[in-house]
């Protein structure tokens, strides 16, 4: 129970059967990577760090779309996913907090870009927690930012990908 432990040279999930003897070939089948749904990569939060890593390797021939504030500094980012091997980088302007905002933005990606074939939520607060301690209108911004404006775009594009029939 608990934590598995993975050493280098093994594989997390074995396929032997339980008491049988250990090969030097290793014990694991190949896996196949996932299928990833055809349409554009929306990234919101166009500036993370981690949703660009996840976006350079979604990128290759596909649309991707950053969305985030002040989205037309985000040369420097398209430029690294043009790079990458996106057919096409768009920047759009997102703001998580504007609730009302995200259902225009998601009709507005999809007239302008086809459907999303995979959405990637990488927008958040850190915050202060010492100050969020003692500051309940701090805490509450963090809050609205890292759950509710997430459930709100999450919830507008399950919509969207169910309707659809795809994505992810």
């Amino acid at each position: 129970p608990g934590t598995r432990r993975v050493h280098p040279g093994t594989c997390a999930t074995s396929t032997r059967a339980r008491g049988a003897p250990r090969s030097n070939m290793g014990d694991c089948r190949p896996v196949n990577p996932p299928t990833i749904a055809e349409g554009s990569v929306l990234i919101l939060g166009g500036r993370s760090e981690i949703g660009l890593q996840v976006a350079q390797r979604l990128a290759q021939g596909r649309v991707v779309i950053l969305a985030a504030r002040r989205s037309t500094h985000l040369g420097h980012e398209a430029a690294l996913l043009g790079a990458s091997g996106a057919a096409e980088v768009h920047c759009v302007e997102f703001d998580a907090d504007d609730l009302t905002s995200h259902a225009a933005l998601v009709d507005q990606v999809r007239a302008d870009h086809g459907p999303i074939g995979v959405a990637v939520l990488a927008f958040g607060l850190l915050g202060d927690q010492a100050l969020a301690e003692r500051d309940p209108a701090h805490a509450l911004a963090v809050v609205h930012t890292d759950f509710v404006a997430q459930v709100s775009v999450l919830t507008l594009l399950a919509k969207v990908m169910h309707v659809a029939g795809s994505g992810q």
